[in-house]
């Protein structure tokens, strides 16, 4: 978890938690993204730790989770490869991809990747496989 750090740093910066509440699960092992499916990937830039982004398993169904791009870093192509990975790997897997955000501009993204916005408990965006 320590190639996470920068990014976690940066999203407190931002206000976003979840990558704090990521390294805290992976610490206690309650979520290391290594059940049949999951996976979690990192994009790297000039050697550089710039994005992550994780896939957890629901039985048919796949979320996106802990996805984030450094700030300076966004705009540039890195994310949507990184997304599109996790799509393409959640397509062998489950049937549906699902994924909470309460941020406009990920909502945007996310949309633009062809997830349609929803209104289901605790999901925001899906996108069937």
């Amino acid at each position: 978890m320590d190639l996470v750090e920068p990014l976690r740093e940066a999203a407190a910066c931002e206000g976003f938690r979840f990558l704090s509440r990521l390294v805290t699960e992976w610490e206690s092992g309650s979520n290391r993204f290594d059940a049949p499916g999951e996976g979690f990937w990192g994009a790297l830039v000039e050697g550089r730790v710039v994005a992550c982004g994780g896939l957890n398993s629901f039985g048919t169904v796949g979320r996106l989770r802990r996805f984030y791009v450094l700030p300076q870093d966004r705009r540039c192509g890195v994310g949507t490869a990184m997304a599109t990975h996790v799509i393409t790997c959640a397509r062998s897997a489950f049937q549906r991809l699902v994924l909470r955000t309460d941020n406009p501009a990920a909502d945007a993204f996310y949309v633009k990747l062809g997830f349609l916005r929803v209104d289901e408990p605790g999901v925001t965006h899906a996108m069937e496989l």
